[in-house]
Protein backbone atom coordinates (compact mmCIF):
# COMPACT_ATOMS: atom_id res chain seq x y z
CA UNK A 1 0.00 0.00 0.00
CA UNK A 2 1.33 3.54 -0.56
CA UNK A 3 0.97 6.40 1.50
CA UNK A 4 -0.27 8.82 -1.72
CA UNK A 5 -2.84 7.07 -3.78
CA UNK A 6 -4.60 9.24 -6.14
CA UNK A 7 -7.94 9.45 -5.50
CA UNK A 8 -7.94 8.22 -1.56
CA UNK A 9 -5.07 8.62 0.53
CA UNK A 10 -3.31 5.30 1.79
CA UNK A 11 -3.96 5.43 5.20
CA UNK A 12 -7.53 6.01 4.59
CA UNK A 13 -7.92 2.94 2.23
CA UNK A 14 -5.68 0.89 5.00
CA UNK A 15 -8.59 1.97 7.44
CA UNK A 16 -11.13 0.27 5.25
CA UNK A 17 -9.29 -2.52 4.53
CA UNK A 18 -8.59 -2.99 7.86
CA UNK A 19 -12.82 -2.62 8.82
CA UNK A 20 -13.58 -5.04 6.74
CA UNK A 21 -11.08 -7.52 6.67
CA UNK A 22 -9.05 -7.09 10.40
CA UNK A 23 -6.89 -9.89 9.51
CA UNK A 24 -5.59 -8.60 7.12
CA UNK A 25 -1.53 -7.61 7.06
CA UNK A 26 -1.22 -4.02 6.07
CA UNK A 27 2.79 -2.71 5.06
CA UNK A 28 3.11 0.60 3.55
CA UNK A 29 6.10 1.01 0.71
CA UNK A 30 6.48 4.59 0.32
CA UNK A 31 8.34 7.85 -0.44
CA UNK A 32 7.00 9.08 2.32
CA UNK A 33 9.59 9.56 4.85
CA UNK A 34 7.93 11.44 7.65
CA UNK A 35 7.98 9.96 10.91
CA UNK A 36 4.60 11.47 11.97
CA UNK A 37 3.33 9.67 8.90
CA UNK A 38 4.66 6.95 9.76
CA UNK A 39 2.87 6.90 13.16
CA UNK A 40 -0.62 7.68 11.88
CA UNK A 41 -0.20 4.38 9.62
CA UNK A 42 1.03 2.22 12.59
CA UNK A 43 -1.67 3.65 15.03
CA UNK A 44 -4.54 2.21 12.20
CA UNK A 45 -3.27 -0.94 11.99
CA UNK A 46 -0.47 -0.95 9.66
CA UNK A 47 2.18 -3.83 9.84
CA UNK A 48 4.74 -2.47 8.36
CA UNK A 49 6.16 0.73 6.92
CA UNK A 50 9.06 0.23 4.10
CA UNK A 51 10.64 3.23 2.74
CA UNK A 52 10.83 3.40 -1.13
CA UNK A 53 14.69 4.47 -1.15
CA UNK A 54 15.43 1.04 1.13
CA UNK A 55 13.54 -1.13 -0.46
CA UNK A 56 16.09 -3.11 -1.84
CA UNK A 57 17.16 -3.95 1.70
CA UNK A 58 14.05 -3.30 3.78
CA UNK A 59 10.81 -5.66 2.01
CA UNK A 60 12.10 -9.16 2.08
CA UNK A 61 12.84 -8.55 5.95
CA UNK A 62 9.36 -6.26 6.75
CA UNK A 63 7.38 -9.47 5.11
CA UNK A 64 9.16 -12.34 7.41
CA UNK A 65 8.67 -9.34 9.93
CA UNK A 66 4.90 -9.26 9.56
CA UNK A 67 4.49 -12.92 8.74
CA UNK A 68 6.03 -13.67 11.97
CA UNK A 69 3.66 -11.26 13.84
CA UNK A 70 5.90 -8.38 14.75
CA UNK A 71 5.75 -4.66 13.14
CA UNK A 72 8.31 -3.27 10.93
CA UNK A 73 9.40 0.02 10.36
CA UNK A 74 12.26 1.13 7.69
CA UNK A 75 15.17 3.20 9.62
CA UNK A 76 15.87 7.16 8.62
CA UNK A 77 12.88 8.25 8.89
CA UNK A 78 12.77 12.11 9.38
CA UNK A 79 10.80 14.62 11.26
Amino acid sequence: MDIGLPSLSGIEAARQILKLAPESKVIFVTAETSASVAEAALRLGADGYVLKAAIDSDLAEAVEAVLSGKRFVSRNLCD
